[in-house]
């Protein structure tokens, strides 16, 4: 849940801060391709936590992963650099991707990754990978995983 996941965050902001360790936080976003998201409420749930389970196949023990909102889910990856996090959101992109869903066409990720050493608080991280998400939006972009600024 998101209460779980910013408090484990928060944590973890904490710890490496103390340890000068990296910290990297991915927010994905999801669109459904080819299928009316408002129409098919039951298929489009059951997608979403299809979805939800290959992504945390593609995780490490000490993740924390969490349902952001309907389509957004947020990966903190603990000990990790904004470069190992951009492959390891590109790996899970293309897991998600390749997946078949019943009841629509296919799936599209864009995510933003930032970085931290524990100067950015758990807000300004969320807020960092949000404004570029919707910056990707906005403007868009065919790439689906973006630094934020680290």
């Amino acid at each position: 849940t998101r209460p779980f996941f910013l408090e484990q965050l928060n944590l973890e902001v904490e710890r490496c801060k103390r340890n000068n360790e990296p910290l990297s936080t991915f927010l994905m976003d999801i669109e459904l391709i080819g299928v009316n998201v408002k129409e098919n409420v039951l298929i489009t749930e059951n997608v979403v936590k299809a979805l939800a389970q290959v992504i945390m196949e593609q995780t490490r023990r000490v993740d924390i992963f969490a349902r952001w909102d309907d389509f957004r889910f947020i990966i903190a990856l603990p000990r990790t650099s904004s470069e190992l996090a951009f492959s390891i959101t590109e790996r899970m992109t293309m897991a998600v991707e390749k997946a078949q869903f019943d009841g629509i066409g296919r799936v599209h990720i864009n995510a933003a990754v930032v970085e931290t050493h524990g100067q950015y608080s758990v807000e300004e991280i969320i807020t960092r990978m949000e404004n570029k998400l919707e910056h990707m939006k906005v403007n868009d972009h065919s790439v689906n995983v973006t630094l934020a600024d680290v």
